[in-house]
């Protein structure tokens, strides 16, 4: 649910969820400010912005694989949305480099995403965002298919992608293992 409010998927101004406890004087407000942007940008206005295309990137609980795709066409896919692509030497070292990282052997980059372990397809998802070079990334649940090995790693790679000054926001259930890792934990209840 809250993935869906950053994302302006659905509104947070339904009947059913109070904002601000309630008082309509104050208007719902998230606001981004990103690199090279002098103003900040308004998540919950009437529209996504246009400037947040290809900086925001997003991991869905379902992945949302192209499954009949192939693993390297599926980051391949990733890379030419982003705002800068990566081409020739420079794009196939970087997938040698995030396939050792995220633990996913060099065999897998041509089979079918449908063909992999759930645990092996959430890594090709996270690959996926990291091919698309956002800066912001939120994602819901990255670590609920892996087991404790992966989950480490998969999570050291986002602690890594925060240390370059990029944010990673992340709703987990594990609050043990989100500790290990985040600056800031919110807990939302009921």
């Amino acid at each position: 649910l809250l993935t869906n409010y950053l994302l302006d998927i659905i509104s947070p101004l339904s009947e059913s969820l109070m904002i601000n406890r309630g008082d309509a004087r104050i208007s719902a407000s998230i606001q981004l400010n990103l690199k090279g942007e002098e103003d900040p940008l308004e998540l919950l206005g009437d529209r996504y912005p246009d400037a947040l295309r290809g900086r925001v990137g997003v991991m869905f609980q379902s992945l949302a694989l192209l499954e009949d795709l192939s693993l390297r066409e599926n980051l391949s896919l990733a890379n030419d949305c982003a705002r800068k692509p990566k081409r020739g030497g420079e794009w196939e070292a970087w997938i040698q480099d995030t396939m050792r990282r995220l633990k996913l052997a060099e065999t897998l980059c041509h089979e079918a995403v449908s063909s992999l372990s759930g645990g092996q397809r959430q890594r090709v998802a996270l690959a996926r965002m990291l091919a698309l070079q956002p800066e912001v990334m939120i994602f819901d649940e990255p670590t609920s298919a892996l087991d404790v090995y992966h989950q480490h790693s998969v999570l050291a790679e986002l602690r890594r992608f925060t240390q370059q000054g990029n944010l990673v926001i992340a709703v987990m259930h594990d609050l043990n293992l989100a500790s290990l890792y985040a600056d800031n934990i919110l807990l939302l209840a009921d």
